[in-house]
């Protein structure tokens, strides 16, 4: 088969089962509903890292965030280091991106020889973010201020997306240009706030459900009651959880029907008749499961995220064996012919695309440096630097309610996965010291951002009626 035309949607903060027949019952998403009916649907990829820079870097590199030295949403990724829009670009594609990358520091391309609409938020640490001006301080608890109906500067920003790439789409059919096209999507939503227009909030209002931990039925691990306590999550009011549930659900449809406005229009075109279509996310959202909001930890509800794929020559099916974000790069570079990236983590999943099953491996997500996850078959085993760890049969637990960490008996599967952890050369003491020195240079850069209000040539613009 010749290079296939490859349009990529990456949106940001979408949990797997929050797609319409994978697992929630309310949400409706119909467009990628139609990709994963007739594509391969991975059940079970999870992300390198449940926070937004990091497993983004090691989506785009196919390594993983510590070999990145990408620990916080402040990393910037070295323009060094290959990616697979270098490697798509030397096999002879027009390589673009659309949208968010939250790619940090003054390398705004990272390997595609064009960008559309830009970012959301600036490139360093500090500077000016749109984001900021529709819902306050990143981080601001408890997540769920601003749901319900109503408009959005993500909104718009996810909006411009949609409409640059189908104007590219056509653009590059009338142009006749010979390359193939790689067009990578970024998108904002379902990430919070989650506030999206009434035309699909009104269809899930009244309709939000209450967390188990909500009903009395959960209970916290060490690690998490902290957080829990910090921002007032046990405080919340029903109602309120019930609202942000319903705005999430909206958003997600919002982005569905974006999706299917792309997919559609790169149908239309000749290049689609030769087209790959792919899905994912950074990482999930906890949506308060376990009494938590947001991401950056490892439930199942931030760590898995969806990723579909769908065109001429891949299989209509399902891998239920584990696979990693980090497994996009190669795939993508086996896809299109290109050299293999060096360095890579990830492995290819084309010979899955292709019908075959997806061997089984262990998989690693990270967080902060100093906290590590490793999925095995159906064990999950989570080594947090200084504090206990957490052991979960997800066969038999699947909401990970039975901490089986010390329990009589499993020692030496403790043993062997806690030995897993370090295997690849992770490094905690290693990655904290990186981590303190990162942080006084990433300070100074994001204070000279703010002082001479240095302008981003790529980033998307606030309309100016908001």
């Amino acid at each position: 088969m010749s290079q296939p035309n490859i349009l990529l949607f990456v949106s940001d903060q979408h949990r797997a089962d929050f797609i319409e027949g994978e697992g929630d019952s309310q949400v409706s998403t119909s467009n990628l509903r139609r990709l994963a009916d007739r594509g391969t649907v991975f059940e079970r990829c999870l992300t390198t890292c449940p926070l937004c820079v990091p497993a983004r870097m090691s989506l785009i590199t196919g390594r993983s965030p510590h070999n990145l030295d990408s620990f916080s949403n402040a990393s910037a990724l070295h323009s060094q280091i290959p990616t697979f829009a270098h490697a798509l670009g030397m096999a002879g594609y027009r390589t673009v991106l659309a949208g968010r990358m939250h790619f940090m520091g003054g390398d705004q391309f990272h390997g595609f020889d064009e960008r559309l609409v830009g970012d959301v938020c600036g490139g360093h640490m500090g500077q000016n973010r749109a984001e900021y001006r529709f819902r306050g301080y990143y981080g601001q608890p408890p997540y769920i201020d601003g749901d319900g109906a109503g408009l959005s500067h993500d909104q718009y920003f996810d909006q411009a997306v949609a409409v640059e790439a189908c104007r590219l789409i056509r653009d590059h059919e009338v142009a006749k240009d010979e390359r193939p096209l790689l067009l990578v999507l970024g998108f904002y939503s379902p990430h919070d706030p989650y506030r999206v227009r009434d035309k699909f909030f009104r269809k899930y209002r009244g309709k939000g459900d209450l967390p188990e931990f909500y009903k009395g039925e959960g209970k916290l691990h060490t690690a998490d009651r902290y957080l829990h306590e910090l921002c007032g999550w046990d405080k919340l009011p029903e109602e309120a959880i019930r609202e942000a549930r319903s705005g999430y659900r909206g958003k997600t449809e919002f982005l569905d029907d974006l999706i299917g406005q792309v997919i559609e229009c790169f149908e239309e075109s000749p290049i689609g008749d030769n087209g790959v279509i792919a899905y994912t996310s950074d990482h999930g959202d906890m949506l308060g499961d376990h009494g938590i909001w947001g991401k950056s930890r490892f439930y199942e509800e931030a760590v898995r995220v969806p990723l579909i794929v769908a065109g001429p020559g891949i299989e209509t099916g399902r891998i239920k064996q584990a696979v990693s974000l980090m497994d996009i790069a190669p795939t993508l570079a086996d896809l299109a012919g290109a050299k293999p990236i060096p360095a890579v983590k990830g492995v290819s999943l084309v010979p899955s695309l292709r019908g075959e099953d997806a061997p089984a491996r262990q998989i690693f997500s990270e967080l902060d440096g100093c906290k590590r996850m490793v999925v095995d078959g159906k064990w999950k085993y989570i080594y947090y630097h200084n504090e206990s760890s957490c052991l979960f049969n997800l066969a038999d637990d699947p909401g990970e309610l039975n901490d089986l960490a010390g329990s009589s008996g499993l020692a030496d599967l403790e043993a062997k996965l806690k030995e897993a952890i370090f295997a690849d050369g992770w490094n905690v003491e290693r990655n904290l010291k990186h981590i303190e020195e990162m942080k006084v240079n990433q300070q100074y850069i994001g204070k000279w951002a703010q002082k001479v209000e240095v302008k981003d040539p790529v980033q998307w613009g606030l309309p100016a009626e908001l």
